[in-house]
């Protein structure tokens, strides 16, 4: 089999990038020779960091994509030229947004796999009554049927796992502060 490598865009919000997590980990679940690259902004890629489903990550300065202008250009061209010399296959957009979608096809990747505007388009309606971490699992599982031409089960709302995996040194000084507060570990809410 070709190792695809496929680069994941989730930019901005910091809870929806936790809750597309675990269709992160069904992407590589569905195709697990493919190197996984995250797109995301500064502010929300350390919520990724130490994941060992991403290769790598590709933090861009929040305004390039959210208060773009003039100021942002140079910033911009540089990011499009990272992502072009990465030579990924596909791209998958957990995004409805057209404008994400433009800017990657200026980073010459070809397949741009993202959330349907409305039923009528192909793909993955993002219905806004349903869960989002539901929506972004089939996302991921349209991802992998047309990358991969195989399927996994249907995700179950009830048994999806969010990831944030942090550092052995992020664990002691969270361990530490619990413990000068007289706080045993896993006994609070």
């Amino acid at each position: 089999m070709i190792n695809l490598k496929i680069l994941i865009v989730k930019l901005h919000a910091l809870g929806d990038l936790i809750i597309a997590s675990p269709a992160v980990r069904r992407l590589k679940e569905g195709i697990p020779d493919a190197e996984f690259d995250l797109l995301t902004t500064t502010w929300t890629a350390p919520a990724m960091l130490n994941n060992p489903v991403i290769n790598n990550i590709i933090a861009a300065p929040n305004e390039v994509f959210f208060k773009p202008g003039m100021h942002t250009i140079n910033q911009t061209i540089k990011l499009i030229k990272k992502i072009r010399s990465n030579r990924y296959d596909a791209a998958v957009l957990f995004h409805v947004n057209k404008g994400i979608d433009y800017f990657l096809r200026l980073t010459g990747i070809k397949i741009r796999i993202m959330f349907a505007a409305n039923y009528d388009d192909d793909g993955i309606y993002l219905d806004p009554t349903r869960h989002s971490a539901l929506t972004a699992c089939e996302l991921a599982d349209y991802a992998i049927l047309r990358l991969s031409k195989k399927s996994l089960p249907p995700a179950d709302l009830h048994t999806l796992r969010y990831e944030w995996y942090i550092s052995d040194e992020e664990s002691s000084k969270a361990l530490s502060i619990l413990k000068s507060a007289n706080i045993t570990p896993g006994k609070f809410m």
